[in-house]
């Protein structure tokens, strides 16, 4: 599984790094984004490239919020 670690970036930056990632041949990945835009265009392109998509959603131990997108 390809790890992408995209948190403190904003949106286009994550969806570009996933998109390189589909386009050198991942076909499982794992991305990790700390804001819900990034959390919902990366949803969306992954939906639009026919991956199935499996969110959690946890609290770190600085108060902010990390989401996991496989």
């Amino acid at each position: 599984m390809q790890k992408i670690n995209a948190m403190g970036k904003l949106c286009p930056e994550p969806v570009i790094m996933t998109k390189a990632e589909i386009e050198k041949g991942a076909s499982e990945l794992e991305i990790l984004v700390d804001n819900d835009i990034a959390v919902s265009n990366v949803t969306r392109l992954l939906n639009n490239k026919g991956f199935d998509v499996k969110l959690t959603r946890s609290d770190s131990s600085n108060n902010s919020k990390k989401s996991s997108i496989r």
